[in-house]
């Protein structure tokens, strides 16, 4: 089922990239409206929906996931999208004055804190999912992203720089 959160939270801090301080205020969404971000330091506090169409180019915001619609962007999603994820939430508003998420302690973990205090409210409206059919390959400078059926969800992970300091990673 489709999942918001029961009350608003707000979170502030500094991005990871930027080092600008945002606040970010969550809220409440209606079932079937998705995650939306609301640029509200820009005029008219342009919409931006997370979704496919709205990703920008890595060249534009390099080393992040960001987001755009029109002039406004917002920066540096993807903790903040994996914490939403996680938890199931598809419907919620988040409302940010600055163009970078905050960076918190790094990870999804303080995300995921917050919106459970918040609470986890679930509606009678059954959730949208994506299903890989065939396998999806993606790539470029070096980076690649491989998808393949399977009936279970399962990630396999390997992080490897062309440095001397960071070894190669997997998960």
């Amino acid at each position: 089922m489709q999942k918001t959160i029961e009350r608003e939270l707000t979170l502030s801090g500094a991005g990871l990239h930027t080092a600008h301080i945002a606040t970010m205020t969550f809220k409440p969404a209606e079932a079937d409206s998705g995650i939306t971000f609301v640029r509200t330091d820009l005029p008219g506090a342009p919409r931006i929906k997370a979704c496919h169409d709205a990703l920008l180019s890595q060249g534009r915001s390099p080393r992040r996931t960001s987001l755009g619609a029109g002039a406004a962007e917002v920066h540096t999603v993807e903790h903040l999208m994996a914490a939403l994820c996680g938890l199931g939430i598809d419907n919620i508003v988040i409302e940010i004055d600055n163009m970078e998420i905050p960076g918190l302690d790094g990870s999804s973990l303080k995300f995921v804190d917050a919106l459970q205090k918040a609470g986890i409210r679930e509606f009678s409206k059954e959730r949208h999912y994506f299903a890989v059919k065939e396998p999806i390959v993606a790539e470029e400078d070096g980076a690649s992203i491989l998808a393949v059926p399977d009936p279970e969800f399962k990630i396999s992970y390997t992080l490897s720089y062309d440095h001397p300091l960071l070894r190669s990673q997997f998960l």
